[in-house]
Protein backbone atom coordinates (compact mmCIF):
# COMPACT_ATOMS: atom_id res chain seq x y z
CA UNK A 1 0.00 0.00 0.00
CA UNK A 2 1.39 3.42 -0.83
CA UNK A 3 1.83 6.06 2.26
CA UNK A 4 -1.13 7.81 3.24
CA UNK A 5 -2.05 11.75 3.57
CA UNK A 6 -4.90 11.20 4.82
CA UNK A 7 -8.07 8.94 6.61
CA UNK A 8 -11.35 9.04 6.06
CA UNK A 9 -13.30 10.58 9.28
CA UNK A 10 -15.29 7.67 9.33
CA UNK A 11 -12.13 5.05 9.72
CA UNK A 12 -10.77 7.35 11.99
CA UNK A 13 -13.67 7.20 14.40
CA UNK A 14 -14.31 3.43 13.72
CA UNK A 15 -10.65 2.75 14.50
CA UNK A 16 -11.06 5.27 18.00
CA UNK A 17 -14.64 3.19 18.34
CA UNK A 18 -12.62 -0.40 18.26
CA UNK A 19 -9.74 1.24 20.79
CA UNK A 20 -11.94 2.23 22.91
CA UNK A 21 -14.70 -0.48 23.01
CA UNK A 22 -11.38 -2.71 23.88
CA UNK A 23 -10.03 -0.89 26.87
CA UNK A 24 -13.50 -1.28 28.15
CA UNK A 25 -13.25 -4.83 28.28
CA UNK A 26 -9.69 -4.41 29.90
CA UNK A 27 -11.22 -2.29 32.60
CA UNK A 28 -13.66 -5.09 33.43
CA UNK A 29 -11.84 -7.67 33.19
CA UNK A 30 -8.96 -6.22 35.40
CA UNK A 31 -6.58 -8.59 33.69
CA UNK A 32 -4.17 -9.95 36.61
CA UNK A 33 0.10 -9.04 35.43
CA UNK A 34 1.92 -10.31 33.38
CA UNK A 35 -1.24 -10.45 31.11
CA UNK A 36 -2.35 -6.87 31.90
CA UNK A 37 1.04 -5.29 30.32
CA UNK A 38 1.35 -7.52 27.35
CA UNK A 39 -2.22 -6.85 26.40
CA UNK A 40 -2.35 -3.03 26.89
CA UNK A 41 1.01 -3.15 24.45
CA UNK A 42 -0.69 -4.73 22.04
CA UNK A 43 -3.87 -1.98 22.15
CA UNK A 44 -0.64 -0.16 21.20
CA UNK A 45 0.75 -2.34 18.23
CA UNK A 46 -3.05 -2.77 16.83
CA UNK A 47 -3.25 1.16 16.81
CA UNK A 48 -0.07 1.52 15.00
CA UNK A 49 -1.00 -1.09 12.53
CA UNK A 50 -4.21 0.76 11.89
CA UNK A 51 -2.50 3.60 10.63
CA UNK A 52 1.16 2.25 10.04
CA UNK A 53 0.88 3.52 6.14
CA UNK A 54 1.02 7.11 7.31
CA UNK A 55 3.51 9.84 5.72
CA UNK A 56 6.18 10.00 7.93
CA UNK A 57 7.24 13.50 6.49
CA UNK A 58 3.47 14.93 7.35
CA UNK A 59 3.64 12.71 11.09
CA UNK A 60 6.89 15.10 11.74
CA UNK A 61 10.15 14.09 14.09
CA UNK A 62 9.61 16.36 16.92
CA UNK A 63 8.61 13.67 19.33
CA UNK A 64 4.80 13.75 19.03
CA UNK A 65 2.19 11.00 20.24
CA UNK A 66 2.16 9.35 16.26
CA UNK A 67 5.90 9.29 16.65
CA UNK A 68 5.79 7.65 20.55
CA UNK A 69 2.86 4.98 19.10
CA UNK A 70 5.28 4.37 16.47
CA UNK A 71 9.13 3.65 18.77
CA UNK A 72 7.12 1.64 21.05
CA UNK A 73 5.73 -0.68 18.91
CA UNK A 74 8.98 -0.93 17.12
CA UNK A 75 10.47 -1.22 20.33
CA UNK A 76 8.11 -4.25 20.95
CA UNK A 77 8.36 -6.05 17.90
CA UNK A 78 11.99 -5.70 17.24
CA UNK A 79 13.47 -5.03 20.40
CA UNK A 80 12.40 -7.08 22.95
CA UNK A 81 10.10 -4.01 24.96
CA UNK A 82 13.33 -2.37 25.29
CA UNK A 83 12.38 1.32 23.94
CA UNK A 84 14.86 2.03 21.75
CA UNK A 85 14.64 5.07 20.37
CA UNK A 86 14.62 5.95 16.00
CA UNK A 87 17.84 8.30 15.01
CA UNK A 88 15.42 10.20 12.85
CA UNK A 89 12.68 11.34 15.68
CA UNK A 90 13.95 14.04 18.20
CA UNK A 91 12.90 12.69 21.75
CA UNK A 92 12.49 14.39 24.59
CA UNK A 93 11.41 11.83 27.40
CA UNK A 94 10.15 14.95 30.04
CA UNK A 95 7.90 15.93 26.90
CA UNK A 96 6.04 12.55 26.19
CA UNK A 97 3.12 10.91 27.29
CA UNK A 98 4.45 8.19 28.71
CA UNK A 99 8.30 9.15 29.93
CA UNK A 100 9.90 6.30 28.23
CA UNK A 101 13.80 7.18 28.06
CA UNK A 102 16.00 5.01 25.57
CA UNK A 103 16.69 1.26 27.28
CA UNK A 104 13.87 1.54 29.58
CA UNK A 105 11.59 -1.74 29.70
CA UNK A 106 8.41 -0.91 28.42
CA UNK A 107 5.74 -1.25 30.97
CA UNK A 108 2.43 0.74 30.68
CA UNK A 109 -0.08 0.83 32.74
CA UNK A 110 -3.76 1.75 31.67
CA UNK A 111 -3.80 5.46 32.70
CA UNK A 112 -0.61 5.35 30.55
CA UNK A 113 -2.05 3.83 27.37
CA UNK A 114 -5.03 5.73 28.34
CA UNK A 115 -3.46 8.79 27.80
CA UNK A 116 -1.45 7.92 25.07
CA UNK A 117 -4.34 6.60 22.69
CA UNK A 118 -5.73 9.87 23.16
CA UNK A 119 -3.29 12.39 22.47
CA UNK A 120 -2.11 9.66 19.61
CA UNK A 121 -6.48 10.52 18.04
CA UNK A 122 -5.77 13.96 18.82
CA UNK A 123 -2.25 14.73 17.17
CA UNK A 124 -3.83 11.95 14.11
CA UNK A 125 -6.67 14.00 13.62
CA UNK A 126 -4.61 17.25 13.15
CA UNK A 127 -2.96 16.06 10.69
CA UNK A 128 -4.33 13.54 9.09
CA UNK A 129 -8.18 13.72 9.53
CA UNK A 130 -10.03 13.13 6.08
Amino acid sequence: MLGRANYPVAYIKAVNTRVDRVLKAFDQAKPAEPFASEALLDVIVGLEMAFVHRLRGQEGKDGNPLNEVRMITASVLEFGGVMTLDKTIKWKPEASVTGLKNGDKIALDRKQVGKLVDAFFEELAKKYGG
